[in-house]
């Protein structure tokens, strides 16, 4: 059974210095919001199987990786089990990513690129659907981030 990781950025509303430190860290660059990188893996079914908000929304998903207890979670994966991630992530003996840069132009890797997509396609699936589900997701959430049990507010 393959299994996809990928992170969302959870827009927030700015948080106050004296609860974060640096609000800059919570700036996605990207997208011009404040938020928190939320890391996540699900199965094929698009089930989530670990959620993680080790990061703030400035950090890129390697960071949050890092940061977690994912990494763990993936090397105690069995034989036969394996996550697929995008190219964010450092391919290693459970965690596939597809090939990049000139690899990625050599034929005999179509293939392999293209079914990791379809898998890898799942996560973002389960995003939609997670977002979709609970609609406070899809407006900045005002809560306390010194707890992570804080009382959120739309």
């Amino acid at each position: 059974m393959l299994r996809a990781i990928d992170g969302i950025l959870l827009r927030t509303i700015t948080p106050p210095k004296t609860s974060v430190g640096y609000v800059k860290s919570f700036s996605s660059s990207h997208y011009y919001v404040y938020g928190l990188n939320v890391l996540a893996a699900c199965d094929h079914q698009c089930r989530f199987l670990y959620v993680t908000c080790q990061a703030p929304g400035g950090s890129n998903d390697i960071t949050a990786y890092r940061n977690s207890t994912l990494p763990s979670y993936v090397e105690g994966l069995p034989i036969s089990r394996f996550i697929v991630g995008d190219n964010a992530y450092v391919p290693a003996e459970h965690l596939l990513t597809p090939f990049s840069g000139n690899d990625r132009l050599d034929p005999s890797f179509d293939a392999n690129n293209y079914y990791l997509s379809q898998i890898r396609i799942r996560i973002e699936m389960s995003f939609g659907r997670l977002v979709n589900k609970f609609k406070i997701f899809k407006s900045p959430l005002q809560c306390s981030l010194k707890s992570a049990l804080g009382t959120c507010r739309r």
